[in-house]
């Protein structure tokens, strides 16, 4: 098995049969040696790890050591609260391998938020829609990690959730449709792209929420819009 699988391999796997270390010993055609006993640490019940247990220990976004990390980006504000706080505890419930949660509002929390939530307050400009905008496309400013999980205050996770989930081959995931194909509906959005980057889209993109984003691609998109639009 050592010389078969990379150390920086970690392998998780929730099991109460027993059986998948016998599979594995079968699949890397290793024998089980005669009077070799098999100890299986089961936890009491079985549960998705939480992101504070990760968040309070430094683990960081993964078990591999060489894993990008993570962070969840909220921007929110007081009017979105009713919604917000649902959001974070189906975060608290179902989002495990992200470093931390951070949520930037316009006011005080009005309710109990995870304890590995960091919490920022900023004025909110007018108008609201385009200042939250503004905020998202500066989210690396508070935070280090490599990529960014961005999260509007009225999603609810219904079901387990890691960053592998946003991620192929190290580069985030963004379904895309040809604007050809979009329904009409969506073409709303057509012309407000085409005078942000100076040139028809040839794509629409708001197909699935939230969006991982690469912490160096906002820096970018900041640096094409001074350029582009000098602000």
């Amino acid at each position: 098995f050592e010389a078969r699988v990379p150390h920086h391999v970690a392998l998780y796997h929730a099991c109460k049969s027993g059986t998948i270390i016998p599979f594995l010993r079968e699949r890397l055609g290793i024998k089980q040696k005669e009077g070799d006993e098999i100890s299986l640490c089961l936890p009491e019940k079985s549960s998705q790890q939480p992101l504070k247990s990760l968040a309070s220990n430094g683990a960081g976004s993964s078990l591999a050591p060489h894993a990008p990390t993570v962070d969840i980006f909220i921007k929110t504000c007081f009017k979105d609260y009713e919604w917000l706080q649902w959001c974070l505890k189906s975060i608290e419930k179902f989002c495990s391998g992200f470093r931390r949660l951070i949520v930037v509002s316009d006011d005080e929390p009005r309710f109990m938020i995870p304890s590995f939530a960091k919490w920022i307050i900023e004025p909110q400009k007018s108008p609201g829609y385009l200042d939250q905008q503004c905020v998202k496309l500066r989210a690396d400013q508070y935070t280090d990690s490599d990529y960014i999980l961005v999260v509007d205050s009225d999603t609810v996770f219904t079901k387990p959730i890691t960053p592998e989930y946003f991620l192929r081959e190290g580069k985030s995931v963004w379904r895309h449709t040809s604007f050809d194909s979009a329904r009409p509906d969506q073409g709303v959005w057509f012309s407000v792209m085409k005078k942000f980057l100076g040139k028809s889209p040839t794509e629409e993109l708001m197909r699935e929420h939230p969006e991982l984003v690469p912490s160096w691609a906002l820096k970018e998109i900041r640096t094409f819009c001074q350029y582009k639009h000098d602000k």
